[in-house]
């Protein structure tokens, strides 16, 4: 009887610690040091925020957001990147065991002028493929998915994608519904000098496009999640108080196409096409603010004005925050942005902590990755 109370302690001492099993957050972020392009992977306490390893990658270039993707089970962090030695666009495999590269395969893709805009990453769970998106080399105006497989090395041709028509998006994200076998992607479109986006979802094994549906909910990044078979990330939409929009908590289903917004979130700046997911404690992880000063500098300045403009051309009106911005001196600094988690189940907020003194400091991309 001793025994048998021994292994049913044991036992549940065993799924205890299954079951709180901490996970970690991996961010990819670029630095540039005596005239040496570095990426640095860096892994983060989610509840904390603070880093607790960090490797380095010399002569690499990363401009994009949301260029990662994670082979969760071999503990595999993948990027899309700019080999700048080499000038060639690479997918790049790190070991998150002990921050080491493990892979590098040339892609066949066209430079952008933008390192990393339009180029998309997804890990397919099911096949172990690596599904990559970028513009073609040989079609103008068109993009091109292919698949690799880092256990056999072999990269194979899905398909071409959509005529963008010469336009892609900045801050634009892909998301792979695994248990559907659907890879969406968010690409814009010209149509006769109207630009917006849509999401284009493609099968995974066969290359065809399945759906193609617009974007009422300014969805700006997602992670599905297995449990609830749905896809989860931040949209937008504009409102008649101030600050003249607010960003939500949205569900997509990829059976019937449709979105529902969950919740409302209370934050003002968001950084689009970044997030992980943690599944075991239903938790999406993003990055958020409520720095209320509106003004940028330079470059960001720039892109803002014509993200106020795109949503002009869209509701025919600018929101009160884009009119304050818009003629706003530049500030002291740039806003800083928090590790935002929230519980895709509830909607609510779980913790918030600063991960940034401002913005063009924090990663690039993040994967969330349990060691166990």
């Amino acid at each position: 009887m001793a025994s048998l109370g021994l292994v049913l302690l044991f036992i549940l001492a065993s799924v205890l610690a299954c079951t709180d099993a901490k996970g970690y957050l991996y961010g990819l972020k670029q630095n540039a040091s005596d005239g040496i392009e570095s990426l640095f992977l860096e892994e983060i306490d989610p509840d904390t925020a603070q880093v607790v390893r960090r490797g380095q990658f010399d002569h690499y270039e990363l401009a994009g957001q949301g260029l990662a993707c994670i082979d969760d089970t071999e503990g595999i962090y993948f990027t899309v990147a700019t080999n700048s030695s080499a000038r060639d666009i690479v997918l790049l495999g790190i070991s998150l065991k002990t921050l080491q590269r493990l892979h590098e395969v040339k892609l066949p893709f066209l430079q952008e002028g933008f390192v990393g805009v339009g180029q998309y990453c997804s890990f397919d769970p099911v096949t172990t493929d690596i599904i990559v998106e970028g513009r073609d080399t040989q079609v103008p105006h068109e993009h091109h998915l292919w698949k690799y497989n880092h256990k056999t090395g072999k990269i194979v041709s899905l398909t071409r994608v959509f005529n963008t028509g010469m336009v892609d998006l900045l801050g634009g994200f892909s998301v792979l519904d695994f248990d559907q076998g659907i890879d969406w992607l968010q690409l814009a479109f010209n149509d006769s000098g109207r630009i917006g986006d849509r999401f284009f979802g493609y099968d995974t094994d066969s290359g065809f496009l399945l759906n193609i549906i617009n974007n009422p909910e300014y969805l700006a990044t997602g992670r599905y999640d297995p449990q609830n078979q749905a896809i989860y990330g931040v949209g937008s939409r504009i409102i008649d108080k101030e600050p003249g929009f607010e960003h939500t908590l949205v569900e997509f289903s990829s059976s019937s196409a449709a979105f529902q917004v969950k919740s409302v979130l209370p934050f003002i700046n968001y950084m689009g096409a970044i997030c992980a997911f943690d599944i075991r404690r239903r938790l999406l992880y993003v990055f958020m603010s409520n720095t209320t000063h509106p003004g940028m500098q330079n470059g960001e300045f720039e892109l803002a004005e014509r993200y106020c403009l795109i949503l002009k051309q869209r509701h025919g009106r600018l929101p009160s925050l884009c009119n304050k911005f818009l003629t706003a001196p530049p500030p002291p600094k740039l806003p800083s942005m928090d590790l935002v988690s929230i519980n895709v189940d509830s909607g609510k907020v779980f913790a918030h902590p600063q991960l940034c003194e401002e913005f063009p400091l924090c990663p690039l991309s993040i994967e969330f990755w349990n060691r166990e």
